[in-house]
């Protein structure tokens, strides 16, 4: 039992080992960053709000149960930085560090409320 305890305590950190951004593609309505092992989708739906997608071969065409009416585009800028690529509206700001993939999130005065692990 603390062989399969150990064993998976040394293999977490290749696990999780994030993964470069290749480039990015922005879109009149998202950002598509380039991962070794996938894409990762950036929509901003509102000021307030940003659907994350990642998808690792050509994305499914799934039906949309949840907002079912067509969105308005919501203005948004992208900066390519040194070590993030940021997308921003006027409420909310995602980073995405170009070394490991991982995303911030954060307000319009940079707080930063949430960071998650993709690519």
């Amino acid at each position: 039992m603390k062989i399969k305890y150990l064993l998976i305590a040394l293999l977490f950190p290749i696990i999780c080992n994030g993964q470069a951004v290749k480039s990015f593609q922005k879109y009149n309505d998202k950002v598509e960053v380039n991962f070794s092992n996938g894409i990762l989708r950036v929509v901003p739906l509102s000021n307030n709000v940003v659907r994350i997608k990642f998808y690792q071969e050509a994305e499914e065409n799934i039906p949309e149960l949840i907002l079912t009416s067509s969105m308005p585009n919501i203005n948004f800028e992208v900066y390519d930085l040194t070590s993030d690529i940021e997308i921003k509206t006027s409420n909310i700001c995602v980073k995405i560090d170009k070394k490991t993939g991982n995303l911030s999130f954060a307000d319009s005065k940079g707080s930063v409320f949430l960071n998650e692990k993709y690519g």
